[in-house]
């Protein structure tokens, strides 16, 4: 590895000094920047997307998105839909079929 270079002096700094010996100039900091994905960025934390949800097409990232009950990947808002589909749309419907079947049930008689 190539010896760090003072900003201030110009002279090696060794890599366990915190300070230039030569000028006292604390040692450059290195910033590692995040990784940034393939995927893109999560619709609601901008954090790095972990798939793409296939309801809307939202990227998600853990938090922000994951598996149903059934094992489908889906964003907390498609999720959140799917719940009151399931919850009172479903419920609704499986009244309705079994008041028709009843209403016919009664007018056979």
């Amino acid at each position: 590895m190539a010896p760090l270079i003072c900003p201030a002096c110009r002279e090696p700094i060794a890599e366990v000094s915190a300070f230039c010996p030569h000028c006292g100039t604390p040692r450059p900091t290195v910033h590692v920047l995040p990784e940034t994905s393939a995927l893109g960025s999560c619709y609601r934390c901008r954090q790095v997307a972990r798939a793409r949800c296939p309801d809307c097409g939202r990227f998600f990232c853990a938090a922000h998105g994951g598996m149903d009950w059934a094992k489908y990947p889906a964003c907390n808002h498609c999720r959140g839909r799917r719940r009151v589909l399931l919850a009172f749309l479903l419920p609704l419907l499986l009244a309705l079929f079994f008041a028709a079947l009843a209403l016919l049930y009664f007018l056979k008689r």
